[in-house]
């Protein structure tokens, strides 16, 4: 068979089907390459450009070693390059949307909650091998392991997280719900950090919020919120969402309110045995003209995505609960939702999410 050179040009030049294969397995060393750039803080002297050199003399490194590895994570679309004439070298810069956050003065440094999700993925990695095995049983843990450990995550990791990211998002959409502008009580049903109760009370003077978690991670946060601006209008409730009853809450003892205006709640469903339970709660506890805001990665069996199937495999194999496509909107309507606005794939931390923003 003949081929002319442009015939041969298309034929050598079209991906292989191992390609996204062999990108699967790269991806390790891309991912190992950024975890040591985080680590040794490089970023942070990149945000002017730089030369491999003058890096590598301040950071102690091999110089011909950093030059690859700043060519490498140019590659990745993390590094901005510039070539100067004048010193013969290539500079590279970090991207400017990306600076704030790896910036330590910044309010959307989150370096720290990178290398730690870098940690959890690695060791979830480490052990997949073992989660096929027959004999296979889903981690049991107690409530105080549980609480602790939401605890620790809060004070750094799903801090920065939320004030990197999910802030954001919920800035955004309490301009698209009009009822803010005009709520009294909010309530973040599994606070997290509170970041986002936080900047609410910040933004919209007129309103009471009301943060939900467990008891130690209360615990954990309580000096952040005293510290904020707004602290009199944060009011903690430190208790499973699973089991609380908010019909029975004292308003006066606790600060908290059993009708809320405006409900956020963001990736708690994951977390309970009955989510259609927990709905029904929810929509008990909102006021009559209330608005429940609900943001949660789902599974669409007629369009996987990789990164919700990845960042979730190991959470649905400990039995932890991942909606499937329409779950949510389904249970909001038989439980009365007259009218629910839905936008998928919202970018939150690692994986989308859709957020269905549903009234009464």
């Amino acid at each position: 068979m003949n081929f002319s050179l442009n015939q041969a040009v298309h034929i050598l030049t079209q991906p292989h089907p191992l390609h996204s294969i062999w990108q699967i397995y790269l991806s390790q060393i891309q991912a190992q390459a950024l975890d040591f750039s985080i680590e040794k803080k490089l970023f942070a002297s990149l945000f002017q450009f730089e030369d491999a050199t003058v890096l590598a003399k301040k950071h102690a490194l091999h110089p011909q070693n950093t030059d690859y590895l700043l060519q490498l994570l140019a590659s990745l679309q993390l590094l901005d390059t510039q070539f100067d004439p004048t010193r013969q070298a290539m500079l590279y810069r970090i991207k400017p949307a990306l600076k704030d956050y790896f910036d330590p003065i910044s309010d959307q440094y989150c370096a720290d909650a990178l290398l730690y999700r870098q940690q959890v993925i690695q060791s979830v990695a480490g052990q997949l091998s073992m989660s096929f095995s027959r004999d296979f049983q889903a981690q049991s843990r107690t409530p105080e392991t549980i609480g602790s450990a939401w605890a620790q995550a809060a004070q750094i990791q799903i801090a920065q997280e939320q004030n990197a990211v999910t802030v954001h998002i919920a800035d955004v959409l309490s301009d698209v719900v009009r009822e803010f502008k005009t709520a009294r009580h909010f309530l973040d049903a599994g606070a997290g950090a509170g970041r986002v109760a936080m900047h609410m009370a910040k933004k919209y003077t007129q309103l009471e919020c009301t943060l939900l978690e467990l008891p130690h991670v209360i615990e954990a946060i309580r000096p952040t919120l005293a510290n904020h601006p707004a602290h009199q209008r944060l009011h903690c409730l430190a208790a499973d969402l699973q089991s609380l009853d908010f019909q029975t809450l004292d308003f006066q003892t606790l600060k908290s309110q059993p009708q809320y205006d405006i409900i956020w709640c963001s990736s708690v469903l994951h977390f309970v045995d009955d989510y259609a339970l927990i709905l029904e709660k929810l929509l008990a506890a909102l006021s009559s003209h209330g608005v429940l805001i609900c943001c949660h990665a789902e599974i669409d069996p007629s369009q996987y995505d990789a990164d919700i199937q990845s960042y979730y495999l190991n959470m649905r194999m400990q039995g932890n609960y991942i909606p499937q496509k329409d779950d949510i909107y389904r249970s909001l309507k038989q439980l009365g939702c007259q009218h629910i606005e839905t936008i998928e794939n919202v970018q939150f931390p690692v994986a989308p999410v859709d957020v269905l923003i549903a009234r009464k």
